[in-house]
């Protein structure tokens, strides 16, 4: 270990120097060490003592440099290190980890033209495997002409396999080719060409798949009729080849959602019933940019262990899937992946939602960035995955306090069992939409929305689809200070399976008589004529909020629902919130939440079920100067009987000027309703040594006792990084 830090400094050294030499070169050293030791007692009075030591070593090197006004180089590389050793009952064993990566573009700009050359590399050596390689050259070319077609070619020829070729031998060749046109502001013209031939040589598959899409879409507003109209088609021409065959190979089918969807579940929200809202960028196609949802440790240290939904909404209710790929922003070590645990769920109205079995245990790949989850085929509009964030306890790794979702992929897998001709698989989809104001008037309007689309895959029949909307809304202002609002809608569905129908229905009707004061009273409804029966949604909320006084904030709601199926089961679920924050002064915030909720399912075949949640919490923070501040959360929820109590305290001190120093100290405490108990405290002090090294120490207190093992650790972690 010591060897490895002397390496690392006289690396570290290295970079510095170039740094300060070479115009254009930035990088960062990074040192990370961790040493825990605890034990763990069992019901008997035995103890086991462990103890852990874990080195990381992480360097970047880039370089930027203009070779001609028009020429630029761009080349970088990494190293990362693990070094770790656990001793246990005595018995020590060592680990390492080491990946090396490379990097090198060479890129041709002008105002209509662009060109890029480059190359990929990166390596992987743990413990007891060979080193796993990945490479990759590519080829891109742009033609971008002012007023003309735009156009864009690729090629690459990515390669993944081991030193030795037992594990792991696969090489792809890909050319994607692209071009768009916006012949007006009105009208988007596209096209792509994809060609893959991904080539297994350990099972000895040969695959070639020749994609096309194409699609064509108009927008426009129509001022004189107060009205806005929008069109679209889109087709997708897929056929595929297989070339040989082999045992355990498979072609994988990308699948289009046409929105990603999203929810961090709040109270009185559960997997099974919650509604997903949009996020673009899930389904964007970048795998590197951050979406919003972290599921690494920080947010449990911050008393937030609430599930993530990663969703996404398809354009029919028949595609089928049953591979789903959810990336994130970084490397896990296999006892990180392992930890996060799984569901997959599917809905038709994006409330309910209905569990679908695992096909497997989800698989976190060493070349890439993302789980591996696969679910028993399955076609439904919505289709989500559920975790919750890494228990800290998992890992001893500072870097995965954040680990940020950035991308969900849907595939569906077919095995190949036999070589064949080409075979296609076709789809269309024509959109269409309008809304209008009805004679001139702003308070009402109509709108209409047609989605029909067409599947076709060899050797089964074409599917065909449609959602058809039409729907009428209100709005007006009855008095300065009260708003109605009222919506009717008829949907008409075909999914495959027969003509299906629905009315839905919504009202509100707000009041605030003071910019202090204000009430919404909502009901909504929905009646569906299903092949299976009749099924009848009704829901009625209030909402309240006052400010009676300064720095006094007052929130009220409340809920009623019911649904009956065609069976004669009804269910009734009813919420109430009630949440108040009161600032006694600038520096001080106090804030408290109730809330509870209940769902009674009666009648027809089944028992009668009920469930309850509840939910109280209370909240500070106070801030007497801006170098000192205190918070703390502490919060009891009970869920049928089984209760989970939380306690959280935070506070830090800038003692000089500038934040050049900083101390933190948290604490977080867990008792659940078993009665064990677990605990954290850490102290950290940050220090900015300049503007941009940093060295961060912290020492970790964690116990948990009451359970049938208990466990005490203790955990130093020091820190340093110099951005070069």
């Amino acid at each position: 270990m010591g060897r490895l830090l002397h390496a690392a400094v006289l690396l570290g050294g290295i970079l510095a120097a170039a740094a300060v030499r070479a115009d254009g070169i930035i990088g960062s050293i990074e040192e990370d060490v961790t040493s825990t030791h605890g034990d763990n007692t069992d019901p008997g009075g035995g103890s086991q003592r462990f103890q852990t030591v874990q080195l990381i070593q992480r360097y970047r090197l880039g370089l930027e440099r203009s070779l001609f006004p028009m020429l630029r180089l761009n080349a970088g590389g990494s190293f990362e290190q693990i070094n770790a050793e656990t001793t246990t009952l005595g018995v020590s064993n060592d680990y390492l980890n080491r990946t090396t990566s490379f990097f090198g573009n060479l890129t041709l700009a002008t105002d209509f033209l662009g060109a890029t050359a480059g190359y990929s590399r990166r390596q992987f050596l743990a413990t007891g495997s060979p080193w796993f390689i990945n490479e990759e050259p590519a080829l891109t070319v742009g033609w971008r002409p002012l007023g003309l077609p735009s156009f864009s070619l690729r090629l690459s020829r990515p390669s993944t396999y081991d030193a030795t070729r037992t594990i792991e031998d696969l090489t792809t060749t890909q050319a994607l080719f692209s071009a768009q046109y916006l012949p007006s502001r009105e009208l988007d013209l596209r096209y792509a060409l994809e060609y893959g031939r991904p080539q297994d040589h350990l099972h000895g598959t040969d695959t070639t798949s020749v994609t096309q899409y194409g699609s064509a879409n108009y927008a426009a507003t129509l001022e004189p009729w107060r009205t806005s109209v929008a069109a679209g088609l889109n087709a997708t021409v897929r056929r595929t080849m297989v070339n040989a065959s082999g045992q355990g190979g498979e072609i994988l089918t990308p699948v289009l959602p046409v929105t990603g969807l999203s929810a961090v579940e709040t109270f009185p929200a559960t997997p099974d019933l919650v509604t997903l809202v949009p996020n673009a960028a899930l389904i964007d196609g970048v795998t590197t940019l951050s979406t919003g949802l972290n599921i690494g440790f920080g947010p449990r240290l911050a008393g937030d262990q609430s599930n993530r939904d990663i969703g996404v909404q398809f354009a029919d209710a028949v595609t089928s899937v049953n591979v789903l790929y959810v990336w994130v922003d970084r490397s896990l070590p296999a006892e990180a992946s392992a930890a996060l645990t799984w569901t997959a769920w599917k809905s038709d109205d994006n409330l309910h939602w209905t569990q679908v079995a695992l096909s497997g245990l989800p698989v976190f790949p060493l070349f890439v960035n993302r789980f591996e989850i696969r679910i028993q085929t399955t076609a439904a509009r919505y289709l989500k995955v559920v975790t919750q964030p890494l228990v800290p306890g998992a890992t001893v790794d500072p870097q995965l306090a954040n680990i940020l979702v950035t991308e969900i992929q849907c595939l569906f897998s077919s095995p190949i069992t036999r070589s064949s001709g080409w075979q296609k698989s076709n789809s269309e989809l024509f959109t269409s939409s309008l809304r209008t104001q009805i004679l001139g008037r702003p308070d009402l309007s109509y709108d209409f929305s047609l989605s029909s689309s067409r599947a076709e895959q060899e050797p089964a029949a074409p599917i065909f689809t449609y959602i058809l909307a039409n729907g009428l809304s209100f709005n007006r202002k009855l008095d300065p200070i009260v708003l109605l609002a009222a919506r009717v809608m008829r949907q008409d569905v075909d999914q495959s399976h027969g003509h299906e129908s629905a009315w839905l229905y919504s009202a509100s009707l707000s009041v605030d008589e003071l910019p202090t004061l204000g009430h919404t009273l909502g009901y909504s409804g929905q009646t569906t004529f299903a092949l299976g029966g009749m099924f009848v949604q009704n829901s009625l909320s209030l909402f309240n909020r006052a400010t009676p006084y300064r720095g006094i904030s007052l929130l009220a709601g409340f809920s009623y629902g019911t649904i009956t199926d065609p069976v004669g089961r009804t269910s009734r679920t009813n919420s109430v919130t009630l949440n108040a924050t009161v600032q006694p002064h600038r520096s001080l915030l106090l804030g408290g939440t109730w809330g509870r909720s209940g769902t009674v399912a009666l009648g027809g075949p089944l028992a009668t079920a009920i469930s309850t949640a509840q939910r109280i919490e209370g909240t500070f923070s106070f801030t007497p100067f801006p170098a000192l501040y205190a918070s703390g959360t502490i919060s009891r929820s009970v869920n049928n009987g089984l209760s989970y109590t939380l306690a959280q305290l935070a506070a830090g001190l800038s003692p000089f000027q500038g934040g050049a120093l900083q101390f933190n100290f948290s604490v977080n405490e867990v008792l659940d309703s078993t009665g064990s108990v677990t605990r954290y405290i850490t102290p950290s002090i940050r220090w900015n040594i300049n503007r941009s090294a940093v060295l961060t120490a912290s020492y970790t207190w964690s116990d948990a006792t009451g359970g049938p093992i208990e466990t005490r650790a203790r955990t130093f972690n020091l820190n340093l990084r110099i951005p070069l």
